[in-house]
This record gives structure tokens, sequence and C-alpha cells, in this order.
């Protein structure tokens, strides 16, 4: 009897990664990267997530240019320069394509390529016209050529956590240390904002 191929959707992978599942390890074999960001996100109420990894995200781009660039990575910066655009552009559907082939510094014509697609195709994926979905195909060519993992795809903040959280770990003990106290300050603040709003 012929097996056939069972293609797995990006919505399927969406729903997934909304509840905490761990799409990356599909992908990679490599399992979801848990740090002290992850406790901290927790004891935000969810409306401030976002809040929340835009301050992450700031102080992992210091974090980096306090160690040297010779201690990153190439695909690290790639993946830091994504994170930054996204912080940017407070979770626009079609951001994400668009920031993940600029942050790699591919044209349209090459990022079909890297995807093997056709560039028509990556167009409508990259305006987030739902007739292209993109399926588990072209995540697993995005992983594999790229290094960039699937979650930084799904544009939701624990998906997004994943991501930083790699980035996280590979700062210097020293570097993540103070990072940790400054952070620790920030988020105190965040709720005291929040708090003061609710009064």
């Amino acid at each position: 009897m012929e097996h056939e191929e069972v293609k797995i959707s990006g919505e399927s992978l969406k729903r997934l990664s909304y509840y905490n599942n761990d799409i990356d390890y599909f992908f990679s074999g490599q399992k979801k990267i848990c740090t002290e960001l992850d406790e901290k996100i927790m004891r935000c109420p969810k409306k401030l997530w976002y809040d929340y990894l835009e301050i992450v995200i700031w102080l992992l781009n210091i974090g980096m240019q306090m160690d040297g660039k010779s201690t990153a990575h190439i695909c690290n910066k790639k993946q830091l320069v994504y994170l930054r655009f996204w912080a940017e552009k407070d979770f626009s559907e079609d951001a994400i394509w668009y920031g993940i082939r600029k942050a790699n510094g591919f044209t349209q014509d090459k990022m079909s390529a890297v995807l093997d697609i056709y560039t028509k195709r990556y167009r409508l994926i990259e305006h987030g016209r739902h007739e292209a979905e993109v399926d588990a195909e072209i995540l697993a060519n995005l992983y594999e050529r790229t290094g960039f993992y699937p979650s930084l795809t799904m544009g939701n903040e624990l998906a997004i956590l994943t991501d930083v959280n790699r980035l996280w770990i590979d700062l210097q003990d020293e570097t993540r240390k103070m990072l940790n106290e400054k952070l620790d300050i920030m988020v105190s603040l965040l709720l005291k904002l929040e708090d003061d709003k609710c009064i």
C-alpha cells in the first residue's frame, strides 16, 4: 500500500504554537530552552507580554553589543535584527516574512529560491494573503537554509520568547546577570504603570 504524503498547514502549526507547544522541535530535534525570562513574563498580565518582550529585546541588543561582535554568531545577529524589527512593528502580520527576508539581506527572488517556491507565491505570503498558506515544508526550508526557527514566523509572544531565550543564553554570564537586574526593575515599573491605570 502506498503511503500518502501528509502536509501540515501553517495554520495548524500556529494553533500548536499559540498553546505553547514546541513547534521548533519538529524541525530541529532540539527541545525548547527555558530561562528566567519565562518566569518573568508569567508575572505580567497577558496584555503586557508584548511590552515585556520589547524591553527584553532592547536589553538583549545591549547585551550582545557589550559582549562584543566576536562572541555573536552571524545567525544570532540576523535573528536579533529580525526581533528588533518585530518589536517595532507591533505584530503586523504582513511584517513577519518581510522582516525575516530583510534580516537575511535577501531579495524576494532570493527568498523564494531559499524556500523553494515561486516568487509570485512568496510575494503573496509576504503580504499576508491567505490564499498562499505557509506549510511545514516551507518552514523546514527556512530553518535548514537560514537557521531561522519556524517559531519566528508565528507572531505570538510565547513563540518569540522561545527565540529570545536562545540568544539570551549565549550572552556571557556577567552580562546576563546585569541585564536580569535591569529587567527586574523595568518589569516592576511596567506592573506599577498598569496598576496605576486601574486605579
